[in-house]
């Protein structure tokens, strides 16, 4: 009997991809070879006599002979349901014997094909499985590495590297509002610093000429002789009509009233004029500190701001770029992402069919799967197969005999009864032939019958008499 998986299909499916109609038939080629049923000859000394007059080969084609496998079909002839194996030999021991052991056979091959179509199908898998594992891991690591090196322009990005642009501008422009304040800043306390070196030069100058009786002391220049000076010197270089030019003028014109006015203050009080140069030159040195110190963090914050602007400026031109190289980055990662699909795919596959497989081996391992069961085992035979040889000859016997006696009886039916002429002994002539002639029935009772007719038209035998 050829017993079903105990087990549902829709629980585990088999990887036992031959049905039992082709195992059956690869078994029998393999029970039908020569190194088995040769085994079997030498185990049990079957065919002794025929040894001494036939070929190795020849006892081999009878022992096939002697073996009979019968498969039978379902009642819907999709699948085979049972077989039965017959062997007939000339011991019934013997025969019941070896038609067991081929039974066992069958049984035993079927287990290991099953087992072993199982684990091959397995560790192929396997195999695949760790190949499909290493090219995912290969398609990982270069995704991963894509994505590390094109950090900010991947595709899916263009909103985020917008905001990041739109940030970048905004943060572009605090910071150009706020070079632009420091430098005006800067502008102013330079101005007011050199409006107060002038103021305290003149002042100094009119404090000296209140204080100093003796002429012949020597005094520091105004502030307004300075840049007389100095825009003598421009002149050889300049146009009259020079920004530089100009600008030194107006601030000769601003000097000059400047120390004007320091002159006034100061020739109005001569009295206190010694104790206000004191008081005024240290005034005057922490001022000039105060302007330096307000330079030096205006500088600082120029500096600042210009290196934060061009940091900001180079960050821009990168997300620039970023954002026109997203076209090209989204073609090289719709290959790399389909590369990679495709691994993952691949390898999800083999690892469902994997451990399906896994199952389905640890299923035929532990003979849940489809087996072969001996329903009724071969039993010593009580009587020969077939027909008596005595019973034979006595048939035969009788056959022939009644046979001889019908054909007597047919012979002895047909006596003085000429069919033709060469039914006549060869020494008895024929004088003539009549040919038989179709008589019509006379409708008068008086007239002579048809049969009676022909029986006087037949060619009839003569005697010696009637041949004289």
């Amino acid at each position: 009997m050829i017993e079903a998986q105990k087990v549902a299909d829709k629980f585990v499916q088999s990887t036992v991809s031959t049905g039992s109609s082709e195992r059956l038939a690869a078994i029998s080629q393999e029970i039908l070879s020569n190194t088995r049923l040769q085994k079997i000859i030498d185990d049990y000394h079957l065919f002794q006599k025929e040894k001494s007059r036939l070929y190795p080969e020849e006892i081999l084609n009878l022992m096939r002979k002697n073996i009979t496998i019968r498969i039978d079909k379902t009642m819907s002839q999709e699948r085979t349901s049972a077989f039965s194996v017959e062997f007939v030999g000339d011991s019934p021991t013997t025969v019941a014997e070896i038609t067991n052991l081929l039974v066992s056979f069958f049984l035993e091959q079927n287990l290991k094909q099953r087992a072993l179509a199982a684990e091959g199908t397995s560790e192929f898998l396997d195999s695949q499985l760790a190949e499909a594992k290493r090219a995912l891991e290969v398609q990982e690591q270069r995704l991963a590495e894509y994505k590390l090196a094109h950090e900010g322009s991947l595709p899916g990005q263009e909103s985020y590297l917008m905001s990041v642009i739109a940030r970048l501008q905004a943060e572009l422009q605090f910071v150009e509002e706020s070079l632009s304040r420091a430098s005006l800043n800067k502008a102013n306390i330079e101005s007011a610093m050199q409006s107060a070196h002038a103021t305290d030069l003149l002042a100094a100058q009119l404090v000296e000429k209140a204080t100093v009786k003796s002429d012949s002391v020597p005094r520091d220049k105004l502030q307004s002789e300075l840049l007389q000076e100095q825009l003598m010197v421009s002149l050889t270089r300049y146009k009259p009509n020079h920004p530089t030019i100009v600008d030194l003028r107006a601030q000769i014109a601003n000097a000059k009233a400047q120390e004007e006015q320091s002159a006034k203050s100061i020739s109005k009080r001569p009295e206190e004029a010694s104790p206000a140069m004191l008081r005024w030159k240290f005034e005057a040195k922490e001022r000039d500190e105060n302007f330096r110190n307000q330079l030096n963090l205006i500088e600082r914050e120029v500096a600042l701001r210009s290196a934060q602007r061009n940091e900001i400026i180079a960050k821009m031109e990168a997300q620039h770029r970023q954002l026109r190289q997203l076209p090209v980055r989204e073609l090289q990662m719709g290959a790399i992402t389909r590369d990679y699909e495709i691994s993952l795919l691949t390898y999800k596959n083999l690892l469902d069919k994997g451990q399906h497989a896994h199952i389905s081996s640890e299923m035929e391992r532990r003979q849940k799967g489809e087996r072969f069961r001996v329903v009724d085992p071969a039993k010593v035979p009580e009587r020969a197969l077939g027909p008596s040889l005595w019973l034979t000859m006595l048939l035969g016997g009788g056959t022939g005999f009644a046979l001889g006696v019908v054909m007597i009886l047919l012979s002895s039916m047909r006596r003085n009864v000429l069919i033709g002429e060469w039914e006549l002994p060869p020494e008895i002539p024929v004088l003539a032939r009549i040919p038989i002639q179709d008589v019509k029935v006379a409708t008068d009772p008086t007239r002579i019958s048809n049969d009676s007719l022909r029986s006087k038209f037949r060619t009839l035998p003569f005697s010696n008499s009637v041949r004289s």
